[in-house]
């Protein structure tokens, strides 16, 4: 990214602002939870027009649940299974992703793309607030599912019962927010939508570190997605 004329710097919410040229804002696997001015500064971020790109691992969302569901997306408590990425020589706990949702950042993408140790990321169908585009970008086969039973996981006993989410199941999803028709809670000029935000949230983050991002079509996502929220869509590979 960086041989991609892309500059990064950290940042501490806590003790300033979002720097208004900020063309990206990266919330990398966080364990602890953010203080509430911290997830209010992400919100008017991304109602200005703000990019956003998050990875939530399994059991940590670092208090952005609550946040998420406001655009329509939904956390589970889980870590999908997936018994297809064995036949591939991989791990259950190894998701194999052939599927991908119609967007920019997936459309005509042919490549594998695996995450390890994901949690879903899925969409509200029940959500009403005007102005959202929601995106599954992200699905696993059908041979998977969520389990909810932690103990039965590290006990290598896990097995899809009732309490669990049959597959397809979304490891990815992007919402985009149209001011036009986006409007704030009444009363509070400062939850105003007044650019087109995009937020992309990932229920993993080893898919992009050392370990994985060569792994087949991790790094084209990867950069795709990137490329996408911050608007160089004509860097976007097939």
């Amino acid at each position: 990214l960086s041989n991609q004329n892309y500059e990064f710097e950290e940042l501490t919410l806590a003790q300033k602002d979002i720097p208004p040229d900020a063309a990206l804002v990266v919330v990398a696997a966080p364990e602890k939870n953010f203080f509430p001015e911290e997830v209010a500064s992400l919100k008017r971020f991304l109602n200005k027009g703000g990019s956003l790109l998050v990875f939530l691992e399994p059991y940590q969302d670092a208090g952005l649940k609550e946040f998420l569901r406001e655009y329509g997306i939904v956390m589970s408590s889980d870590i999908v299974v997936d018994k297809m990425s064995r036949v591939m020589g991989g791990d259950f706990l190894l998701p194999m992703i052939v599927t991908y949702g119609n967007h920019e950042i997936t459309r005509n993408f042919r490549l594998l793309s695996f995450f390890s140790l994901a949690r879903s990321v899925e969409l509200d169908k029940e959500v009403k607030k005007k102005g959202l585009t929601l995106t599954n970008l992200a699905l696993t086969s059908q041979e998977s599912w969520a389990e909810t039973d932690r103990d039965a996981l590290n006990q290598g006993k896990a097995r899809l019962d009732g309490e669990d989410r049959q597959g397809p199941l979304s490891l990815a999803v992007i919402v985009e927010v149209n001011p036009n028709e986006a409007k704030g809670e009444e009363g509070k000029e400062k939850d105003k939508t007044t650019g087109e935000g995009k937020l992309a949230v990932f229920g993993d983050a080893d898919f992009a570190s050392n370990k994985f991002v060569s792994l087949a079509g991790n790094s084209e996502l990867m950069i795709n997605t990137m490329n996408y929220l911050v608007g160089r869509k004509d860097l976007i590979t097939i």
